[in-house]
């Protein structure tokens, strides 16, 4: 216990980079129309007989959201942006905030140590993102789920860091400080 006390600095580092190659790898499938007489081409896979996907990463729409911030922030300040405008797309912007919790936590815990605040908010948010992880892997399309290997990276390496951070929260201070 107190060897994972002593490196949990590297070991958070060493889950911030593996998280970052899982939100680059593919998550989900922009499903293109496409009739079974035809074939999909490359880089689309076969979904069912009338669709195909192209894989899509969770890079993808923070990209998205961050090119589009410019003109979210002038429509807001000019008035001409109302809150139908978002209606719809809330509840996607607030999933992707929670799947962003375990880079901003891990980051944060690098940078400032181990705060028993910090560590707190840090593992709920891991809970909430592995969840949100798991709800989206499952109720994706089953027989091409195997492929999303980002979503698969991202949901293992939360569920391993959540355990981790409930190992490291229960450490005595004392054994830490010896």
């Amino acid at each position: 216990m107190k060897w994972i006390s002593e490196h949990s600095r590297s070991l958070r580092l060493l889950f911030l980079i593996l998280l970052v190659i899982a939100t680059s790898g593919p998550w989900f499938f922009d499903r293109i129309l496409v009739p079974s007489p035809y074939t999909c081409s490359a880089p689309n896979i076969r979904l069912d007989d009338d669709f195909c996907g192209l894989p899509l990463s969770i890079t993808y729409f923070y990209f998205a959201i961050i090119g589009n911030l410019p003109s979210i922030v002038t429509g807001l300040v000019t008035g001409t942006l109302s809150s139908g405008d978002f209606s719809g797309e809330w509840r996607f912007y607030l999933f992707l905030f929670l799947l962003f919790l375990p880079v901003l936590g891990t980051a944060i815990l690098i940078l400032r140590g181990d705060h028993r605040r910090w560590q707190i908010l840090h593992t709920v948010g891991l809970g909430l993102a592995a969840g949100i992880g798991g709800w989206i892997a499952w109720s994706g399309y089953s027989r091409a789920s195997w492929m999303l290997w980002g979503l698969w990276l991202y949901i293992g390496l939360t569920i391993s860091m959540w355990v981790l951070e409930v190992l490291i929260l229960r450490i005595p201070r004392k054994l830490v400080q010896e």
